[in-house]
């Protein structure tokens, strides 16, 4: 009997880890269309412009399959880092934000960096309250190739919206513009990790079950 419950329970575990981690990996996406299959909408260059311009592209680092980039061209002639934005609504409590980023080479500048990063709101929509900016980990220079940025982000206690920006560091004084490609950018849904932790810990639980305790021994005398 032992054993068929200890079989039992290891499948039921089995089962449900897998459920788990097929779901975890399915997470919604936050942004919108951050895998630019046929469009570039859902991104602003309202924030940097007139110097920022955005198009779709067909160049794709193929993952998972092929299908698109945005194709990001700046034109400042003063170093600017900035790109184009979108706003995210903020449920989650320390997100990970992660995107496909390559900078070809330029022969035209010395120095093109792509540099993203996130501004903190106090209020829905990131029209209100700016708090401050984080940097995504990690930078892409020019003919680094395809090249994954990841990390956490650290909200302040009062941010209620994040305001994702693509931007590109050009050198100052340059002529010509500057481009960069993004693709496969990615936030999860809230309570993504919080759950898959949850049911991890549950399915430990279920793991190791508490022997049965042993009855105890008649303390009166049989003779």
């Amino acid at each position: 009997m032992a054993t068929t419950t200890r079989g039992t329970v290891a499948a039921a575990i089995g089962a449900g880890l897998s459920l788990w981690l097929a779901g975890a990996a399915h997470a919604q996406n936050l942004v919108v269309n951050g895998d630019f299959a046929t469009n570039p909408s859902g991104w602003s260059t309202a924030y940097h412009a007139p110097e920022i311009a955005i198009a779709w592209s067909d160049l794709d680092p193929a993952d998972p399959t092929p299908s698109g980039s945005l194709q990001v061209t700046s034109t400042s002639t003063a170093g600017g880092s900035g790109g184009p934005t979108q706003c995210v609504d903020l449920l989650v409590a320390e997100p990970e934000l992660r995107m496909d980023v390559l900078v070809p080479s330029q022969p035209a500048f010395a120095y093109v960096t792509a540099y993203p990063y996130v501004r903190w709101y106090s209020g829905a929509g990131c029209t209100i309250g700016e708090i401050s900016t984080e940097f995504v980990p990690g930078t892409v220079s020019a003919g680094q190739g395809w090249t994954r940025l990841a990390g956490p982000l650290i909200p302040p206690g009062s941010a209620q919206a994040v305001l994702i920006d693509l931007g590109i560091v050009t050198p100052s004084g340059n002529s010509a513009p500057a481009v960069a490609y993004f693709d496969n950018i990615y936030l999860p849904e809230p309570g993504a990790s919080a759950l898959g932790a949850a049911a991890f810990a549950l399915l430990a639980a279920l793991a190791w079950p508490r022997s049965p305790r042993r009855p105890a021994r008649s303390s009166r005398n049989d003779s």
